[in-house]
């Protein structure tokens, strides 16, 4: 593990204080070498009225971004995670590295796990969102 913080007020965006944004846990695992890989996890706690908002609002976010960097946006067959998910892809031509994304919000908890790397290693993601998401009581 090489960081993990419990995130506070002053680290969210302004929409997710507008929003009633609560809490949150921050943690991040790299393995370095020939084939570094990482997994990025961010979990927030918003009130339920506006839970169902995080989601979409994320999704509109990345969109963004991926455009401002000249990356290419793949949205992903939903995977079926909590209350709601999406999941996606984001990749730049001839870059090798490809990052994945699944999103969900279960109750009032809203994750985000994020990879980098294959296929494979999304497979693995959306196996660890769907542990994640039993875990949320």
């Amino acid at each position: 593990m090489i960081e993990q913080f419990e995130r506070n007020l002053s680290d969210m965006r302004d929409w997710a204080v507008d929003k009633g944004w609560k809490k949150g846990y921050y943690v991040y695992y790299e393995r370095t070498g020939q084939d570094a890989r990482f997994l990025e996890q961010a979990v927030s706690v918003y009130p339920a009225e506006n839970i169902s908002l995080v989601v979409p609002d994320t999704i509109q976010g990345i969109k963004n971004w991926s455009a401002e960097e000249n990356m290419t946006f793949e949205e992903l067959p939903a995977p079926g995670i909590g209350d709601f998910s999406r999941a996606m892809k984001i990749y730049k031509a001839g870059d090798p590295e490809t990052e994945y994304l699944v999103t969900f919000v279960k109750y009032d908890v809203f994750m985000e796990l994020w990879t980098n790397g294959t296929a494979t290693d999304y497979e693995t993601l959306k196996q660890l969102a769907g542990i994640a998401a039993g875990k949320i009581q």
